[in-house]
């Protein structure tokens, strides 16, 4: 940051430079500036050919402002058509073939497509195909979503 940048009178911030600040930063914070969470305080929620790995929500993180997810959907399963009104949604497609089930009709959604659901949009996901169907989530604001799961679990394999 330039000197003199602030006025004469704001003479504690005239002299910071990045290093400062990023220090100050670091104090307020506990000498924490990121998160890390670790794959044991991921937690596993689950209904029948469901799997949907919490992997930063407020359980385990600080954020209040997104959850992001891992869904795995077996061959034959589906996540059913719901909604959450308040909170958008954008789903990124890892691997595998399914059809996105919106409200009156269903679409294709495959490998490296990503789809953005707004507030009130009703989506799911059905896995017709013979592989497994993996997608990220990203939540906005974020959304426990351990009412929709019947088991949670700590304890999964790595992939």
């Amino acid at each position: 940051m330039r000197k003199g940048f602030y006025k004469k009178k704001d003479k504690k911030l005239q002299n910071f430079t990045a290093k400062k600040i990023l220090a100050h930063i670091k104090n307020l914070n506990n000498n924490k500036i990121m998160e890390f969470i670790k794959k044991e305080e991921i937690k596993i929620l689950s209904n029948p050919g469901v799997e949907s790995l919490q992997l930063l929500n407020s359980k385990n993180s600080t954020s209040n402002r997104v959850t992001i997810t891992k869904v795995t959907v077996q061959p034959g399963f589906e996540q059913p058509r719901h909604k959450h009104e308040k909170s958008e949604q954008i789903w990124i497609a890892l691997n595998g073939n399914g059809k996105l089930l919106l409200k009156d009709c269903e679409k294709n959604f495959s490998s490296g497509d990503v789809v953005r659901f707004e507030d009130g949009d009703i989506h799911g996901l059905k896995n017709d195909s013979h592989d497994v169907f993996e997608y990220i989530s990203v939540t906005s604001p974020p959304i426990d979503f351990s009412y929709a799961y019947k088991e949670e679990s700590g304890e999964r394999n790595v992939r």
